[in-house]
């Protein structure tokens, strides 16, 4: 019965009021419509009340909750500060059968940041919970998965592209569309839903009450955010990212596919791989492919002796090894004079002794750094930073010579036999020569320094003002040797650096490889490891 139904009653018996037994039915008819209308105004009042108490989402969550459906994704927590969301749909409010309120209006902090970062795949898995607290049992309308920032949030995780849902009214997941596929379980409220991407074997998984339900979608990819969608008044869900334990056993699952990697990992052999070590290819099991690697590195470093030394200790441990009539030959250690002369250039510059170093290398490979002027330039700037090295150190012993001479000035005046003297004269002899060489250290320095510059001041190449720069900065300290802003400079490992420079250089000059294999092999994995960081998220397991 509409309004216009009411309207043609009253009507229809305003002039027949009292007239016998129909006038009295009109009456009762009557102040039946007005009752009616009454109560459908209240109804109206009550459903407007509650549009205006409707609480706001938190500003920590992403959420849009509109009359037919209601979806929130999360945000990622800040590193190491997982958290938890209470959601609420609507608070109870009236039915009114065939009344749809419209829809809400959008409201600051719906939808999805873009400025906050998915949730890497780096992770390996990702994993979250939703505790559903209340809602209607056994008509329950709440949707749990993932989404990407593009999807539109009114409608419930799944029915989108880029969307995927597992919902508890019907236990069905959904990928793109509105009739879904068996899935589990349905789940109502009470029940703690889990939701996790597998980001390594590209699929989305679900649990409920701690079971694992399986894989749900395969061949996952893109962005993902977490996504939960609420439709019914009332249905009120906790979000868990972490901050309490999780019902299911996520540490369990990390745990198992760690140890089904490194099983793939360690099923590959060494004697499948084909190996080359010094230009040579070779077949030999793991411990011979390492003893391998590590001889060759030293011979190519110009660890000679150290070489040897590890060539006569295998031989030893094969020896001993070897069964019945098994023989095994001695390990050929190259001792050639390239080998020599690199190992005396390389602990010349380890000890700071740039110029024996130069010496060095104009005598056995006196075309090195003509080839190579920037070589040439590191070796320049080595010296010079000795040679500030060197000053600082004799100026810090100098003024610390003086503050001992002055603290022991009072004990030498008590002295009645006349050899304070004596002992002043033989301490101003020695200040003075101390002071004599600190400065003449000094002035070397900066004589050597405005050399450098007047070389290298018109050279274009912004690689040699860099360095330039560097080395001056040290003058702009009294003591660089405790300066933090250039100790990179100061350090022994500046000197190593310089070492592998050249040493580098002069094996490049005799036609070999720069670098040994075992470095090689370090690089090469130090690369693979980056690129799958980048495009393959297992490498979590090869760190965890």
């Amino acid at each position: 019965m509409d309004n216009d139904r009411y309207s043609s009653v009253s009507n229809g018996v305003s002039g027949r009021q009292g007239a016998g037994p129909a006038g009295r039915q009109a009456q009762l008819d009557t102040a039946y419509a007005h009752k009616l209308q009454d109560a459908h105004q209240a109804r109206l009042m009550a459903l407007r009340d509650a549009r205006v108490q409707e609480p706001q989402p938190g500003p920590a969550l992403a959420a849009s909750t509109s009359t037919t459906n209601g979806s929130i994704h999360s945000k990622p927590p800040p590193q190491g500060e997982p958290s938890s969301f209470d959601i609420i749909e609507k608070p109870e409010a009236p039915e009114e059968p065939g009344s749809v309120p419209p829809p809400d209006e959008p409201r600051p902090g719906d939808g999805i940041d873009p400025s906050q970062p998915p949730h890497p795949p780096e992770c390996g898995i990702y994993y979250y919970e939703v505790t559903i607290t209340y809602g209607k049992r056994d008509d329950t309308t709440i949707g749990v998965g993932f989404s990407t920032k593009h999807v539109n949030l009114s409608r419930p995780p799944g029915w989108e592209p880029e969307s995927w849902g597992y919902h508890g009214d019907d236990g069905k997941c959904f990928n793109n569309n509105n009739s879904g596929k068996v899935y589990g379980p349905k789940f109502t409220a009470g029940d703690v839903v889990g939701c996790g991407v597998n980001f390594n074997a590209g699929y989305i998984f679900f649990t409920r009450n701690g079971d694992n339900l399986g894989a749900a979608f395969q061949d996952v990819k893109g962005k993902l955010y977490p996504s939960v969608g609420l439709k019914k008044y009332g249905e009120h869900v906790r979000v868990n990212f972490g901050q309490i334990p999780f019902v299911f056993d996520i540490d369990g699952m990390m745990a198992r596919e760690k140890r089904r990697i490194h099983d793939e990992i360690w099923k590959t052999s060494p004697s499948s791989l084909e190996i080359r070590i010094g230009g040579e290819p070779v077949t030999m099991n793991e411990t011979d492919l390492i003893q391998s690697l590590v001889l060759q590195f030293l011979q190519h470093d110009g660890y000679v002796e150290t070489a040897r030394a590890f060539a006569e200790e295998i031989e030893a441990e094969r020896q001993a090894l070897a069964i019945g009539n098994q023989t095994v030959g001695p390990i050929n250690v190259r001792d050639d004079q390239d080998a020599t002369n690199r190992q005396r250039i390389r602990r010349a510059i380890l000890e700071g002794d740039i110029d024996r170093a130069l010496d060095l290398i104009d005598s056995c490979y006196p075309n090195v750094l003509e080839e190579d002027d920037f070589v040439h330039l590191r070796l320049k700037c080595r010296r010079f930073i000795e040679m500030v090295r060197r000053s600082a150190e004799m100026r810090l012993h100098y003024e610390g010579k003086r503050s001992n001479g002055a603290d022991g000035l009072q004990a030498m005046e008590l002295d009645s036999n006349g050899v304070e003297n004596g002992n002043w004269e033989s301490m101003d002899t020695e200040d003075s020569d101390l002071r004599e060489q600190v400065e003449q250290l000094e002035q070397e320095m900066l004589e050597y320094g405005q050399e450098l510059q007047a070389e290298y001041r018109n050279d274009p190449r912004k690689e040699i003002g860099k360095t330039l720069e560097d080395i001056w900065s040290l003058m702009a300290y009294p003591n660089p040797l405790g300066e933090p802003k250039v100790a990179h400079l100061m350090d022994n490992k500046n000197r190593a650096t310089t070492a592998e420079m050249v040493n580098s250089r002069i094996l490049l000059s005799l036609g070999k490889s720069s670098s040994a294999d075992l470095t090689k092999l370090y690089e090469d994995t130090s690369d693979l490891v980056r690129d799958l960081r980048e495009g393959w998220t297992g490498c979590l397991f090869l760190h965890a």
